[in-house]
């Protein structure tokens, strides 16, 4: 059996379109794929490729020279693209890998040409992407809408629970000496205080964010963050370590925006976890597609998370105490995902809770 008889049994295998061409270009032999993606027959065999796909030149020209190229031994070439109007099959988008292929019982090298249509997938790709467009569109239209109303609530109501505030105090000083409705009074506050903050934060999650990004270190912005939750620490018995060490911290970012992310994971931290309290925070380097990343995990020792809350966490809204507004972690995200960054729950474990967030470095 020649090579040609060998490799010809070895391509009927391929679904993919395969033709094996000669140093002059003219079809050596082609699999079945081949013949019906082109509407050609075995008949073609010993004539010109480009001839008898084409009479107009066009980018078929340089799949000539690329062919050339290949059979000179300059390189291989892989997912080359071509587009050409093809007799009987309209417009059409390949993908094209030429391989040189040396023979036995040949001089000179042959070229092995696999030809993928990719049409459809570009046009459904093309149409996906399209669509996520106007859906990414859609979105910031909507909280664009939901901030300036939010913005509207949040500044009547400030006036009207000023005036609440006022009429409150007022009523304290008649009630002196009633310690049950003293208390009352002071839910009332507690919950007046409760809807200014479910409203500015709706328009925090809401309103475009804008970052200013410098380069910082992390690890200081987050032990700077730490520093400042020294009031909700009190006097309880905690373990705090924060691990920068032998690892560059650098990265390009917003720092106050980074400390808003840090506080609330912490607070979480602190408010999920009975003494004594353990806090991890530890870098490492990572990827983001093909930028370089800086990954920074924050471990607790509090009880894990169930699957609801697993999945739930970054979501609008969700919380599992009995106050917040559940906008926190979802206000986090964003604010990762705006520094073009992602913002996770590590994997699960026996006891604890990990948040792990990568961030790009930035910069040059």
């Amino acid at each position: 059996m020649t090579a040609i008889m060998t490799l010809q049994a070895i391509m009927d295998t391929v679904r993919q379109p395969l033709v094996l061409l000669d140093g002059d270009l003219r079809m050596k032999t082609a699999n079945r794929a081949f013949y019906q993606t082109f509407r050609l027959g075995p008949e073609e065999i010993g004539k010109p490729l480009l001839n008898r796909l084409s009479q107009a030149p066009g980018q078929l020209s340089g799949l000539g020279k690329l062919c050339q190229a290949v059979a000179r031994g300059d390189g291989d070439y892989q997912d080359h693209q071509l587009e050409h109007e093809f007799p009987g099959l309209g417009h059409r988008l390949l993908l094209v890998n030429a391989r040189r292929v040396p023979m036995e019982d040949s001089k000179a090298p042959f070229v092995l040409l696999a030809l993928e249509d990719v049409t459809e997938r570009e046009r459904m790709e093309s149409a996906l992407r399209s669509t996520e467009a106007k859906a990414r569109s859609l979105e910031t239209e909507r909280l664009a809408a939901i901030g300036q109303v939010s913005a509207g609530l949040t500044h009547e109501s400030r006036n009207a629970l000023q005036r609440g505030q006022a009429s409150l105090e007022m009523l304290r000083r008649e009630v002196q000496d009633r310690p049950a409705a003293l208390k009352l009074i002071a839910q009332l506050e507690q919950a007046q205080d409760d809807l200014l903050h479910l409203f500015e934060g709706v328009g925090e999650y809401a309103a475009p964010m804008k970052l200013q990004l410098k380069k910082q270190c992390l690890d200081t912005v987050v032990q700077a963050t730490w520093e400042q939750l020294r009031g909700m620490r009190g006097q309880r018995v905690i373990d705090f370590r924060l691990d920068g060490r032998g690892i560059n911290t650098s990265c390009e970012i917003d720092g106050r925006r980074l400390s808003q992310v840090f506080r609330n994971i912490l607070e979480n931290s602190l408010l999920a976890c009975t003494d004594p309290v353990r806090i991890d925070v530890s870098f490492q380097e990572a990827m983001l597609g093909e930028q370089a990343a800086l990954r920074i995990s924050l471990r607790n020792n509090g009880p894990p998370l169930t699957w609801e809350e697993r999945r739930k966490i970054f979501e609008a809204f969700f919380t599992t105490r009995t106050h917040g507004s559940g906008l926190g972690m979802a206000i986090a995200k964003r604010i990762v995902e705006t520094h073009g960054g992602w913002l996770e729950v590590g994997p699960p474990e026996q006891q604890g809770v990990e948040i792990l967030i990568t961030l790009p470095r930035g910069g040059p």
